[in-house]
């Protein structure tokens, strides 16, 4: 398989506007994990969450995403006379993890988000 990219010079995106979310909102979304989790002496945690006054998002940052799916229901399928199958109902899947990994800057290589989601039917 090979993949070719070129490069095509276009004019500049449009600026962004402000983000609406504060350190505030931020802090209270996302606790320090370091007062929420007991760790043994010498223990990182997991994640180091983003500091919005050193690393405010903004255009070209680099984030990676990793996203984990569990399987609620599974796809409904029947046979047909000729032998050929046919899902009826797709499975049913929901995000069951989440991590983001920094992509550059100081901590470039260190997770800002690492948690299990619980979705509620």
């Amino acid at each position: 398989c090979n993949l070719v990219y070129q490069r095509v010079d276009l004019p500049p995106p449009p600026a962004l506007p402000p983000p609406n979310i504060t350190q505030a909102m931020y802090d209270h979304l996302t606790p320090d994990p370091r007062l929420t989790v007991k760790l043994p002496p010498g223990q990182m945690p997991s994640f180091w969450p983003l500091d919005l006054s050193h690393e405010p998002p903004h255009p070209g940052m680099l984030l990676g995403i990793d996203a984990e799916f569990v399987m609620y229901a599974p796809a409904e399928t029947e046979v047909r006379d000729d032998g050929s199958e046919v899902e009826r109902k797709p499975a049913v899947l929901g995000l069951a993890r989440v991590s983001v990994v920094r992509g550059n800057g100081p901590l470039a290589g260190t997770c800002c988000v690492d948690d299990y989601v619980r979705t509620v039917e």
